[in-house]
């Protein structure tokens, strides 16, 4: 993905302690910042803090899933707490909380099941690593869904979510 203008985040801005950084969406740099082409290296105030802006998003890009998580600004995972409250506390830290999804592209070539193989490979080691008490059950740990829809769905899901929506459209 390539900014619309200004650049996206780089290894720096992933580092803890750094000044925040700031991606904003198309939509927002247009109807808040008034398109303004110098609002790159401009402050955002995100919850009170102040975030440099470094990129503008793609005009078509809207996130991962649009419908489910949509978002205006993209933050990287390393901001402190007092940005982005969900990640205080060590929330990067903590085994206990389940508040990422994760996003990805697989390279051309690459089968998906070849890669929920490896992925499921490397959850299980993070489990035996981490002293997991799930990590003896049986069962896939990574499921790689198709994204760029309104809601990323297992294939097998799909007879069960049309006779849900038929049902709830009745």
């Amino acid at each position: 993905m390539r900014p619309a203008l200004g650049r996206l985040f780089d290894s720096q801005e992933e580092q803890p302690g750094r000044a925040p950084t700031v991606v904003v969406s198309h939509q927002f740099w247009r109807n808040r910042l008034g398109s303004d082409a110098l609002a790159i290296g401009k402050a955002l105030r995100i919850n009170g803090q102040p975030c440099t802006i470094i990129g503008v998003g793609p005009n078509e890009f809207q996130g991962a899933s649009p419908m489910v998580y949509g978002a205006d600004l993209w933050l990287p995972v390393s901001v402190e707490g007092r940005v982005a409250p969900e990640l205080a506390d060590n929330a990067l830290e903590r085994r206990d909380l389940a508040i990422f999804h994760v996003v990805g592209r697989l390279q051309p070539g690459v089968a998906t099941a070849r890669a929920e193989a490896e992925m499921d490979g490397v959850a299980r080691q993070i489990e035996q690593d981490y002293g997991d008490p799930d990590r003896d059950q049986g069962g896939r740990r990574v499921t790689l869904l198709p994204g760029g829809k309104l809601l990323p769905i297992r294939t097998q899901d799909l007879p069960f979510l049309t006779t849900f929506f038929a049902v709830l459209g009745a």
